[in-house]
């Protein structure tokens, strides 16, 4: 997550040196910046804490503590004298922008955008308040709201990294990678010891198949950051699309040992132990992923397709309906929900969840790629309409601009459906090349593509029992 709370403090130092005149609690304030820059939060809390015996109304020493409370990840005391702080100076900017980063970490984003808009409205020149609103924008997955906030950051302070990298990080989840990798090496040349930057900027290069430039990102973020689980996290994505299985593992298992309470780390490791097709593994990590975090429906997700991969649909069904009920707007969960359900027979129900799906997010190229997958491939013939699969399938690829070849099955597949075998052999072809097919997956492929070849169409075959 992004600091949006940071640069406005140096500024308090000098206001609180102007109104504390016992050397004690001038000696201790001065301690407790000094620990909290070594990123030592708990000395700075006590420090900060001391000072507030001879100042306790002090605004700037809320400030200071609950910036040091953050930096602990105790975000509730933070929140709290962040609290404190707006009622000891209500038209102030800077509580707000405080206690608005807290809420972004608490994941509350619908508060942090009421505190950073309430910051905007007492100071409507401070780069930082809406650098902060872009960031809860960005969470709630509202773009061209982010950019707008993120602009509006820039044109106020030219030097704010965050904003930079923060709207890098717009750009690339609007697929504008060029003007992403723009923006993550401005941030990093004004801030070059920034990690986040380099890690967003390797995103970049992932989208953009760039495998080496990421590496380099991710290693330098390593570099600067021994300590980040992230940062080995992002490497061993970048290692997994160059199939390199074995530093992904490792790189995991870095970050497991690392941060053995972060659930992302074995989820990440889970992942790359499915496409390794090792089930009991994966299967094991994605359980403790779930351990730490029950409610975390994408976790459930994870571990149903790994379930699924290893052809145990029973428990692949269980996982994803958990995830349904945890997440009911996760389309992911209704696809994997659909897929248990063919592998069952069920095909009606499985229509109904792909069809659920594509009422939550009609622009979903998953879903829509799914939607064609199923119109094309279900051996129910009142379910196939070889047509709308063609649509479907075209949409899907149009979305991803005809760059992600993982969607050219349910292309290939629809063509197959409606006679146009040469047109199935053709894409299904290209989708033999998606880099992250496992060697089951490519061989079930393979045998789809014989069958056009010799003009027949696919048609999926349910499993009547889990394992």
């Amino acid at each position: 997550m992004k600091s949006v709370y940071s640069a406005w403090l140096a500024a308090i130092i000098v206001a609180l040196s102007c109104v504390v005149q016992a050397r004690a609690a001038t000696d201790s304030f001065e301690d407790g910046v000094e620990a909290y820059n070594e990123k030592n939060y708990a000395k700075a809390i006590d420090h900060f804490t001391q000072a507030m015996q001879d100042f306790p109304n002090n605004f700037a020493l809320y400030l200071w503590r609950g910036q040091a409370y953050l930096g602990a990840e105790d975000y509730d005391k933070a929140k709290d004298d962040y609290a404190q702080a707006i009622s000891l100076n209500p038209l102030d900017p800077d509580g707000y922008i405080g206690r608005g980063s807290t809420y972004l970490w608490k994941k509350d984003y619908d508060k942090a955008l009421a505190d950073y808009s309430k910051a905007i409205e007492f100071d409507s020149n401070n780069s930082w308040a809406y650098d902060g609103r872009g960031s809860a924008y960005l969470w709630l997955k509202e773009y061209d709201k982010a950019l707008v906030d993120f602009d509006k950051a820039i044109l106020l302070d030219a030097s704010n990294a965050d904003a930079f990298e923060g709207r890098g990080c717009a750009y690339e989840h609007k697929k504008e990678y060029h003007k992403a990798l723009a923006d993550y090496s401005k941030a990093i040349e004004l801030e070059p010891k920034s990690p986040q930057s380099y890690l967003g900027r390797a995103a970049s290069y992932v989208f953009m198949k760039e495998y080496d430039k990421a590496l380099a990102d991710c290693s330098k973020a390593i570099e600067l950051d021994p300590k980040s689980s992230q940062a080995y996290v992002a490497r061993a994505g970048t290692y997994f699309f160059k199939k390199d299985y074995d530093k992904a593992l490792t790189d995991c298992s870095k970050a497991i040992e690392l941060d053995p309470k972060n659930p992302e780390t074995y989820l990440f490791r889970g992942r790359t132990y499915t496409w390794r097709e090792q089930y009991d593994q994966a299967v094991g990590d994605l359980s403790k992923a779930i351990n730490l975090d029950p409610q975390n429906a994408a976790f459930y997700v994870d571990r149903g397709s790994a379930y699924y991969d290893a052809e145990n649909y029973d428990k692949a069904f269980a996982d994803y309906r958990q995830a349904c009920q945890i997440a009911p707007k996760n389309v992911q969960a209704h696809l994997g929900l659909s897929g248990a359900y063919r592998k069952k027979g069920l095909f009606d129900q499985s229509s109904a969840e792909i069809a659920a799906s594509l009422r939550l997010e009609p622009e979903n190229k998953n879903a829509l790629a799914g939607m064609a997958w199923f119109l094309a491939t279900c051996p129910e013939a009142k379910h196939r309409d070889g047509k709308k699969a063609l649509e479907y399938a075209t949409k899907a690829c149009e979305l991803s601009r005809w760059d992600d070849d993982s969607d050219y099955e349910a292309l290939a597949a629809a063509h197959a459906d409606l006679g146009h075998f040469d047109e199935a052999v053709k894409w299904q072809k290209k989708a033999l090349k998606v880099s992250w097919l496992t060697k089951k997956e490519l061989e079930r492929a393979k045998e789809r593509l014989k069958l056009y070849e010799d003009k027949k169409p696919y048609r999926e075959t349910p499993k009547t029992h889990g394992k």
